[in-house]
């Protein structure tokens, strides 16, 4: 057909044994006659029409179903062993060496970062009409509100993990929410971004001619932040925008558990990634003096020749020293950083 892209869309059998079809056309693919979400795998069943730009295709799935399912529980044991997953060999196996471990592991790293805004509410008050009080604003480098018009960003890096092979990555929750993290010595007074963030808002209120205005409702004043986007670039992957994969949160623990899982959008950029089989992880307890290898972003890319390069994680090995909290949370000797959160 005239009208089919070069590279239309892809349908792909899956680890759970469904089938599922991402379209990456300008023209469209549609499903019993309704058109799908572009970039984005949707399932199809066997006997389902579909249609590229105008073109009928063959329906690959076979008459008889795989006998087997998607083991359910899985992603959440990688979930709880997100700072935990190091290698034991089972009873008669070769210990891998740290060489092994890097080679096989680092290809499933990434680089993350998530560009986020700050937006404010007030019940009882439309603050859009209060000028040179913006609703919408960052936080600049002087510890100063700063709307959004003026195109200023706030971003925070970090690292995650693919898991899977439906574009699953499996990172912290504080790098998908970075607001809930502590803001160090910006802002003494406040214990996380989106406090500060608050605190700075209502001495901007307290300054403006609007105070009397807000005051009665001061009460319900709500600052929350809001993800404008994240980004990944896979390791071995140049830092360029040809190369940025978008993705989206699919799933995010409590703030104590500090974990989030997110679905890749381009999923069709992912062919070449590799994930970290389930039958790797090992859930068995953590002991102190257990071998650890950790392997991320620490400091994101300032420490990498990124222009010249391919993105490397850092390798890094240590043992567990303390487990005075619990299975998820202990303290390790290897290196780490701003930046290697969510590294496996």
């Amino acid at each position: 057909g005239s009208n089919v892209s070069r590279f239309h869309a892809t349908i792909r059998q899956m680890a759970d044994g469904k089938w599922y079809i991402s379209d990456h056309s300008k023209n469209g693919t549609t499903v019993n006659g309704a058109r799908i979400q572009k970039n984005r795998y949707v399932r199809i069943n066997k006997g389902d029409e579909i249609v590229c730009a105008g073109v009928p295709i063959q329906n690959p799935i076979p008459g008889s179903p795989l006998p087997w399912k998607w083991i359910g529980g899985v992603l959440a044991a990688a979930c709880a062993c997100i700072l935990a997953i190091y290698i034991l060999p089972t009873t008669g196996e070769t210990p891998m060496q740290p060489q092994e471990i890097s080679d096989t592991y680092s290809p499933t790293v990434t680089w993350m970062r998530t560009y986020y805004h700050f937006e404010v509410s007030c019940k009882g008050v439309d603050l859009s009409t209060l000028r040179g009080v913006p609703t919408e604003f960052i936080i600049n480098s002087r510890g100063r509100l700063e709307p959004t018009s003026k195109g200023g960003v706030m971003y925070a890096e970090g690292t995650g993990f693919f898991v899977g092979d439906v574009g699953n990555i499996v990172t912290n929750r504080h790098v998908a929410r970075p607001w809930e993290t502590e803001p160090g010595d910006k802002y003494i007074n406040a214990s996380t971004f989106i406090e500060m963030a608050e605190a700075i808002f209502r001495e901007e209120l307290l300054n403006s001619n609007y105070i009397a205005l807000v005051l009665p409702h001061i009460s319900t004043l709500e600052v929350k932040g809001v993800v404008d986007q994240t980004i990944l670039i896979p390791s071995g992957s140049y830092y360029d925008s040809s190369n940025v994969i978008n993705c989206h949160e699919i799933a995010c623990s409590s703030i104590n558990e500090d974990l989030a899982v997110f679905q890749a959008r381009n999923t069709h950029m992912l062919p070449n990634i590799k994930s970290i089989p389930y039958d790797r992880i090992n859930t068995a307890d953590l002991t102190l003096g257990t071998k650890v290898y950790t392997i991320g972003y620490p400091r994101g890319i300032e420490l990498q020749d990124y222009k010249q390069k391919p993105l490397q994680p850092y390798f890094a090995d240590g043992s567990v020293s303390n487990m005075s909290h619990s299975q998820e949370q202990f303290s390790l000797t290897a290196v780490s950083y701003h930046g290697a959160s969510g590294s496996p």
